[in-house]
This record gives structure tokens, C-alpha cells and sequence, in this order.
């Protein structure tokens, strides 16, 4: 049985429901208040996410460009911007505990979700000359 619980359809969604969450938190906790920085941090991953997740070769996306596993990728760059965020604007509190919570939830959802996508590949294809 594998580990992977999260099918990419519902990762798709997921991927949506972080940009509006992220967005909402950003405008209601008053982050640009504390730091202009980081609020455009989190906000232009926000807007990151909605665009990769309309890209992305899954069923929530309109365009089926980007491989699920360049998706995945993504999502763990983005995490890591979001876990050295706090430390590079000097954030104290909740907007701490938000950046490094949000950062450990895309590694999660990341870890868990099967590649089941429409076209999945990976860099062994790529290397033998499958498409």
C-alpha cells in the first residue's frame, strides 16, 4: 500500500484553497503592517500557486502544461521561501508560526500526492527519449 494518500486532483484544489487562504491571511492579519516584504511574499506565492495550479497536467487545471512532477518541485521551492521568509523581514508571533506552518503543509501535501496526472513524467523518460 503506498503512502501517497493525496491524488493530484485533489492537490489541484488544495492549490487553490492555499492561494485564497494565504491571501486572506495576509490582508486580515494586517502583514503589511509588519512587513511590506513579506506580504508581497505571500501574496506573489499566492498568485504563484493559481497560476502553476492552471498550468499543471491535472484535472482542476485549464492549460495541462507543467508535469505533475515539475508541479511538485515547484511547491518545494515555494515552501522554502516561505520557511526563510520570517527570518530575512524579521517577523515575530503569529506571521512566524502562519510562514513556517503553511511551509511544513506544501511539504506534507507534496510528500503525500501520487503523480497520477494526465501526462506524468519523470527525468528517466526524459533521458531514454519518451516525451
Amino acid at each position: 500500500m503506498s503512502s501517497k494518500i493525496i491524488g493530484s486532483s485533489l492537490h489541484g484544489v488544495l492549490d487553490y484553497l492555499l492561494a485564497i487562504s494565504c491571501i486572506a491571511y495576509s490582508w486580515l492579519s494586517g502583514l503589511y503592517f509588519d512587513s511590506p516584504g513579506a506580504f508581497y511574499v505571500s501574496i506573489g506565492c499566492s498568485v504563484f500557486f493559481v497560476m502553476q495550479a492552471l498550468f499543471t497536467q491535472f484535472k482542476p487545471s485549464i492549460f495541462k502544461v507543467i508535469p505533475m512532477n515539475i508541479h511538485l518541485w515547484n511547491d518545494l521551492c515555494a515552501a522554502g521561501v516561505f520557511l526563510i521568509t520570517p527570518f530575512i523581514f524579521g517577523l515575530t508571533g503569529l506571521h512566524v508560526i502562519y510562514f513556517i506552518a503553511v511551509a511544513i503543509g506544501i511539504i506534507y501535501v507534496g510528500f503525500k500526492t501520487r503523480k497520477d496526472g494526465l501526462f506524468t513524467w519523470d527525468l528517466k523518460d526524459i533521458w531514454e527519449g519518451r516525451p
